[in-house]
């Protein structure tokens, strides 16, 4: 198991509340620290460095995307899973542009932390995580 702490950034609370729930109790974590908003999360990621943030691609105001390519340019940068409702080529390619680690849809999002979290135990380097059905290609 990873050994830093998570981050959750969304600003849909029910989703939030789901993530934090299934992170606490399911996955058995310790340091979950969570934002409804990437400038909160920013805010937050000197104090906790954190070693993963779960972020919303398509959030309001102080974007995602904005949060991403400033989590990418501190030292020893957090594994980025990107997520939204929607699964489409176009969320997958910016989430890899923005150097993120990985793409998950919110419907599937259990599943694909279980098996990110595998994914970059065994071999990170292999490329850019999107659900089950890519580690296995």
């Amino acid at each position: 198991m990873i050994n830093k702490s998570i981050m959750v950034v969304d600003s849909n609370e029910e989703f939030l509340g789901f993530v934090l729930d299934f992170l606490i109790n399911d996955m058995n974590m310790n340091e979950v620290v969570w934002a409804v908003s990437p400038e909160e999360a920013w805010n937050k990621l000197n104090t906790y460095q954190p070693g993963i943030i779960i972020l919303d691609l398509g959030m309001k105001k102080y974007n995602g995307e904005e949060l991403s390519i400033l989590a990418n340019t501190i030292q020893n940068p957090p594994i980025i899973l990107m997520t939204s409702f929607y699964e489409n080529d176009d969320y997958i390619n910016l989430s890899r542009e923005l150097g993120a680690d990985g793409f998950a849809v919110k419907d599937h999002f259990k599943t694909a932390l279980v098996e990110l979290i595998a994914y970059l135990e065994h071999d990170k380097e292999t490329g850019f995580f999107k659900d089950k059905q890519h580690l296995l290609n």
